[in-house]
């Protein structure tokens, strides 16, 4: 299957081949780490790194939680410890993000989140 779909093509799937697409793009995912190695992101600012895990971290939540799924599922201590490696202060800059979220009164739990990478 394809892992880089349109957001319109990924809410038209079922709910059995989202969810063989979500795991098959978490497998691409820490294969390459694309989002943060290919791009500029060592060159960020820290702001821009805080827009850049907002804008992530929501959008792959609420693609989740559109579908139905629990929008922590796709992260887990393997995801958290390979964006370590790339953002040594991820931990702070995800502070920040779930500021952000909760001023936005987006609903999202940071200590859900800590969970899901085992943290908590």
């Amino acid at each position: 299957m394809k892992v880089n779909l349109p957001a319109e093509e990924i809410l038209s799937l079922s709910k059995e081949d989202f969810i063989k697409y979500m795991e098959e793009s978490k497998k691409a995912y820490y294969r390459k780490l694309s989002d943060v190695v290919d791009s500029d992101y060592d060159k960020f600012t820290l702001e821009e790194k805080i827009k850049f895990w907002y804008e992530s971290l929501n959008r792959h939540m609420r693609l989740q939680d559109e579908k139905g799924l629990n929008p922590y599922l796709i992260f887990s201590s393997d995801w958290y410890n390979a964006i370590k490696r790339i953002e040594p202060n991820f931990d702070m800059i995800i502070d920040k993000v779930f500021e952000e979220f909760k001023l936005l009164q987006f609903g999202w739990s940071k200590d859900e989140f800590l969970k899901s990478i085992n943290k908590s």
